[in-house]
């Protein structure tokens, strides 16, 4: 095929994943797209996974870039040191606790080669890898569907997903013209995915690939970014005020909310219904008033502070 000859940039991203970082790297090096870059960083984690990932540089059969710095907690803007660090005219983000599965990469990049006008390629199925070390089908919304980019940014305003970034691969024009990941919001991925669907629609012509197959492995551990329950609502929050403001939030963020009632302390979870000026609407929800109710309840049982009571039995 004509364009084998183009630079895939596999930009990858670490913060304590030296346990998973050599099935990563390794995952990569066994594509079948026989050009590839890594550019890799480790986000200050202090845990060797530097030194690993110096080590494989030194065995790596492809250009192996590896940045290091002090811990910043900022995803957003790590990806984005990645992206200018690296050089292909295609990129994929991923992270250093995730494996690519044989001859994804190369499946994604010739969608891109058929159609100089799509934006990214992406596996819409993945398999997920728990602690038990069993491989399990990872659900995703996209799975046997194939949307336009008005249904897949309908997915991202209802779900808050469509597509994992770790499945795709994305053009790099596009990217830099979206100005790449947003540093100043918690998001990456569902805001990189939101930004691109805006430019598609705004720009007639411009399309993207679904490969209808699992084309990654995510890894569940207690590392996890996503179990952190109030991070999780707190990013939901500030995606909507800056994407959607002004429309009624979907179902899921009530969901969202529930399931932070039920798992984060009661002191804690109330900063929630502070996170934006119409987070408070919440409170207004029967069911919500109830689940603060048995929250605040736990609390007493477990020896929180009496006040929290007073405060639920007011609502």
């Amino acid at each position: 095929m004509p364009g084998k000859d183009k630079l895939l940039s596999v930009c990858c991203l670490g913060y304590r994943h030296a346990p998973y970082i050599r099935d990563c790297i390794t995952s990569i090096w066994q594509d079948s797209w026989p050009h590839i870059e890594i550019v890799a960083m480790d986000d200050g984690s202090g845990d060797g996974s530097v030194e690993l990932l110096k080590e494989l540089q030194s065995q790596s059969p492809c250009p192996f870039l590896v940045l290091e710095q002090e811990n910043s907690g900022n995803v957003p803007a790590n990806f984005n040191r990645l992206l200018k660090a690296s050089h292909g005219e295609f990129v994929l983000f991923t992270s250093l606790d995730d494996m690519q599965i044989p001859g994804a990469l190369e499946a994604r990049m010739e969608r891109l080669l058929e159609d100089g006008h799509r934006v990214f390629a992406a596996h819409t199925k993945a398999f997920a890898l728990g602690e038990d070390k069993k491989l399990r089908p990872e659900e995703t919304p996209l799975a046997g569907k194939s949307p336009d980019a008005a249904g897949l940014l309908e997915l991202e305003r209802t779900l808050f997903h469509s597509f994992y970034i770790q499945g795709a691969v994305f053009r790099r024009s596009a990217v830099e013209a979206v100005n790449g990941f947003s540093e100043t919001m918690i998001g990456d991925d569902i805001v990189l995915r939101t930004k691109l669907l805006f430019h598609i629609l705004a720009h007639p012509g411009l399309t993207f690939s679904l490969i209808d197959e699992p084309g990654f492995i995510y890894r569940r551990h207690a590392g996890n970014i996503s179990r952190n329950v109030m991070r999780q609502l707190e990013l939901a929050f500030q995606y909507w005020e800056r994407f959607w403001q002004g429309k009624p939030y979907p179902a899921m963020m009530k969901c969202w909310l529930l399931e932070g009632l039920n798992v984060v302390p009661y002191k804690d979870i109330l900063r929630a219904f502070t996170l934006t000026g119409h987070a408070s609407r919440f409170l207004l929800d029967t069911d919500i008033q109830e689940a603060l109710r048995l929250s605040a309840a736990r609390s007493l049982l477990n020896g929180g502070e009496t006040h929290a009571h007073r405060a639920a039995a007011a609502i």
